[in-house]
């Protein structure tokens, strides 16, 4: 189960168990997860918290801005978009750094932005996770992720081979396909050539089960 793998430190499934309470709109069983899927690399965890701790009634600026950075620096273009904004304006009890309003503003523009949240919305849909159950929506959503992610990881973006190979090792089975361990593999592979720290520990983790059996 989901909730037993990531429960013992399953990169996949710490990720996709934050995405489903998530998705059931429980932020207080969601951030426990998103915070180890965050340390552990994940852009869109890192954003979910941001997002988070801009939502409370008592905005935590500092908060915000920890999170905001670290998921700009994991690829995600959105919190890079926001830190912009929030120096630009001096929003949230940060004051106004036109130099690095500037800089974000770029990076943003810069960097290959792939969208993970309509990745896992394809698994919400298919699953019923906080949304009516439509297998057909699902499939789109997953078709229109799939191309992006491609033109991504042909373009060097590790977090799209990542993606891919959650896809084939879980999430293909909500468009009706079969688990394919041998395209995951290629696609870990791919990330791991990268430096992908996820990918990495993943390999090492799989290398270390083997030498201990």
């Amino acid at each position: 189960m989901l909730s037993q793998g990531a429960a013992k430190g399953n990169y996949e499934d710490i990720q996709a168990y934050a995405a489903y309470w998530v998705c059931k709109t429980q932020p207080e069983k969601a951030i426990p997860w998103l915070k180890k899927s965050s340390n552990m690399g994940n852009g869109w965890s890192s954003q979910m918290l941001a997002h988070y701790a801009l939502k409370k009634m008592h905005i935590d600026g500092t908060e915000a801005l920890k999170y905001l950075n670290r998921s700009a620096l994991q690829g995600n273009a959105w919190a890079a978009r926001e830190l912009a904004n929030i120096y630009l304006n001096g929003l949230y009890g940060i004051g106004v750094d036109l130099h690095k309003a500037s800089y974000w503003a770029l990076y943003a523009e810069n960097v290959k932005e792939i969208v993970p949240n309509t990745f896992y919305l394809a698994a919400s849909y298919r699953n019923g996770w906080g949304v009516p159950k439509n297998f057909k929506k699902a499939k789109q959503l997953y078709a229109e992720t799939m191309h992006v992610l491609k033109e991504a990881a042909d373009g060097g973006d590790p977090y799209a081979d990542m993606l891919f190979f959650e896809f084939y090792t879980k999430y293909s089975q909500d468009v009706g396909m079969k688990k394919n361990m041998h395209q995951a593999s290629y696609w870990l592979n791919q990330a791991a050539a990268k430096g992908y720290p996820p990918a990495i520990a993943i390999l090492s983790a799989k290398k270390e089960h083997i030498t201990h059996e």
